[in-house]
């Protein structure tokens, strides 16, 4: 009995082993929040103009600029305390600098600041209930009503929260910490990677962006702010996460067909994937490298062989679970390249029309379909959208005779409108008859 309990018990951490060695699973983790600067006492220094903007780039780090006017309202010089929490992230490269006018030049100065435990700090804000574990500080000096330009920057690595997917934050509660109502708080987000494409992002918006800019910039423009508000989205690294997984396989050839497409060599990632699936028989990976195939054969202008490849895996469980729905978009995007490069205007835009009903693919996703239109000739749109109008009374019965159906009751109709017909005439030619003898 005890050697069975044993074996049984090396059977199940070997398969548990096993899960976690070769299946991605969830990990754990509140992603990164970036923040801004607090005045950190009493002083009467109101916030005037907010400008932020984040860098996301393809490395899997983001960068934080950010500049904040800041007027003295006292009739004294003030020498302002000024801090930017340092919570559960390191903030590398920190630097912290602040203007000043002087005549017609205003030049900026670049302030040391130090780390601070928020035991020491967290109790100074005014406002707000923060609890941050360390802070970043420095003093600088304000005369009698001057204005004063803050400008910050860090850099922070972003943290997986699941499969593939990345939380991009930052906190606009200290916004309300500040005295003075600013009217003008500006944030953008940009992306450093020059191939960022509408399904990198995700569905979840806390603040739907104002506008969204050339290689999907976006911008808030915000007049208040309720507390506790933050921008807060979901960012998928998916060209990153498919090399990489491909490159975690143990085959050396799936190794090859990898580092093949992340270099961007199209024939050889189609060369090298044909051979893997002649000499795979079945093995595991054939619709994972049928995937790479189908984008190269695109980026080589051949969309015929992409899409026929496409038809081969599309809805089917591909790579890891928890990116499905991932994949799904960048099939969809090429699948609208390619009929765009075949001038197949007429599937592009019925495709474009489903991604709009389809509640899966963010707003962003239907936002870039959605321009993709002007591509595809104004006939066309028109034609598609006189096929899709949905017919009246009259249409919809001509199209189901049409059609074949009713057939059965339609010879009844036909039939007893025929026999009425013929009783009418009979008793029209009788009466006929009969008018013509009597004037005789």
């Amino acid at each position: 009995m005890k050697k069975i309990l044993m074996i049984g018990g090396i059977l199940v951490f070997f398969f548990a082993f096993c899960n976690i060695a070769f299946a991605k699973e969830d990990t754990l983790s509140s992603g990164w929040t970036g923040h801004g600067l607090y005045l950190l006492g009493d002083e009467n220094i109101s916030l005037n103009k907010v400008d932020i903007n984040i860098l996301v780039n393809d490395d899997r780090t983001s960068l934080v600029f950010a500049e904040y006017e800041l007027e003295n309202k006292q009739n004294k010089m003030v020498n302002a305390y000024l801090g930017v929490p340092e919570h559960e992230v390191n903030l590398q490269e920190f630097e912290s600098r602040v203007t000043r006018k002087i005549q017609n030049d205003i030049l900026s100065y670049r302030y040391g600041n130090y780390k601070v435990s928020g035991q020491e700090i967290n109790k100074r804000i005014k406002r707000s209930d923060a609890n941050y574990k360390g802070w970043r500080t420095w003093y600088a000096p304000f005369e009698p009503g001057e204005k004063r330009t803050v400008k910050i920057s860090y850099k922070v690595e972003n943290k997986e929260i699941s499969n593939g997917r990345y939380l991009i934050s930052f906190q606009l509660e200290h916004i309300n910490t500040w005295k003075g109502n600013p009217k003008n708080i500006h944030v953008k987000v940009f992306f450093d990677n020059q191939e960022v494409k509408p399904y990198n992002f995700g569905n979840t918006f806390s603040i739907k962006p104002d506008s969204i800019q050339d290689n999907f910039t976006l911008n808030w423009n915000l007049d208040s702010l309720q507390k506790d508000q933050s921008i807060d989205f979901d960012y998928y690294y998916i060209d990153q996460e498919i090399n990489n997984f491909l490159k975690s396989a143990t085959s050396s050839k799936l190794k090859s067909i990898a580092r093949a497409y992340e270099s961007k060599e199209y024939s050889q990632v189609i060369e090298q994937g044909k051979k893997y699936i002649e000499d795979s028989k079945g093995e595991n990976f054939q619709k994972e490298v049928y995937f790479l195939m189908a984008d190269a054969y695109l980026q080589l202008g051949q969309p015929e062989e992409s899409l026929i490849l496409y038809e081969l895996i599309e809805g089917e469980p591909i790579f890891y679970k928890g990116f499905q729905q991932k994949v799904q978009e960048f099939i969809t995007y090429n699948k609208i390249k390619c009929y765009l490069q075949k001038e197949d205007y007429k599937t592009m835009y019925r495709l474009i029309l489903k991604i709009q009903e389809d509640k899966t693919y963010n707003f962003i996703f239907k936002d870039w379909a959605k321009k993709e239109t002007k591509e595809i000739p104004i006939e066309t749109i028109k034609q598609v959208e006189k096929e899709n109008r949905e017919p009246n009374v009259v249409e919809k019965l001509y199209l189901r005779i049409s059609n074949g159906k009713h057939n059965n009751i339609m010879m009844i109709i036909l039939g007893v409108f025929l026999f009425l017909m013929s009783v009418f005439y009979i008793r029209y030619k009788r009466k006929k008859e009969k008018n013509t003898l009597f004037k005789k």
